[in-house]
């Protein structure tokens, strides 16, 4: 459970990992956040902060649980202050999901996509939407095709799909806010489809700020020393 948990908000982590890398010139971010999670069966709805500083992002969710989230390199680490429990979950390399990549984008030339090994396939253009097509042929490289669509200037939508794994993402892209010459969505749609089964999840962000103090116990946050820790690998 803490596993899928992690994998439904690190969906849209990318945004932040995503855009400040790629436009580059942003040291801090925080926003308050809504995520309603949809399954078909069941509504689930999360609320929060979260905060971007020196390579980490940093969730700080107040509703439905108490819970603090951090995600960075291969790390993702989960704090309970209630329970003190904490969980630590370790990926073999660096946490890259759809999500993250497809949002390197905006100033790169590959849109990040060619540090994972994917490469321009194609290109099409129709009216104002640019589409271009990402594959990767390196062997034992990540599978799976990109499919990136930019309106003005601005990331529209990401599709992803790994018919190997048998999963597919849909996000689309809305309500665009510029700060610190930034160009950041406050509203995302994720379609996921994995199994067979497909599940929505929408984001909004509010009182989005850039290049901003953050609290020293957001930016310095680390597990307490009196937590009991459970260790997984993911």
């Amino acid at each position: 459970m803490i596993v899928r948990y992690a994998a439904v908000i690190l969906l849209w982590v990318g945004v932040f990992f995503g855009l400040v890398r790629a436009q580059g010139n942003s040291s801090t971010i925080c926003s308050g956040f809504t995520m309603t999670t949809d399954t078909g069966t069941r509504l689930d709805s999360t609320e929060g902060f979260v905060y971007y500083a020196d390579g980490r992002v940093i969730f700080r969710v107040h509703y439905p649980v108490d819970q603090w989230l951090v995600v960075q390199e291969n790390e993702v680490s989960i704090f309970y202050p209630r329970s003190r429990r904490a969980f630590v979950l370790t990926s073999e390399g660096v946490v890259v999901l759809p999500l993250v990549t497809g949002l390197l984008a905006s100033t790169r030339p590959d849109y990040g996509l060619g540090m994972i090994g994917f490469r321009l396939a194609d290109q099409q253009m129709t009216g104002d939407t640019l589409v271009t097509f990402w594959t990767n042929d390196r062997r034992g490289g990540r599978p799976g095709k990109f499919q990136l669509a930019h309106v003005g200037g601005r990331l529209a939508y990401c599709l992803y799909d790994d018919p190997t794994n048998d999963v597919r993402t849909r996000t689309s892209f809305g309500s665009y806010v510029t700060t610190s010459s930034i160009n950041l969505p406050q509203s995302m749609l994720t379609e996921l489809w994995t199994n067979g089964r497909r599940s929505y999840e929408k984001v909004e962000l509010r009182d989005l700020r850039i290049n901003v103090p953050l609290p020293a116990d957001v930016r310095y946050f680390t597990i307490p020393a009196d937590a009991i820790v459970e260790r997984k690998d993911w």
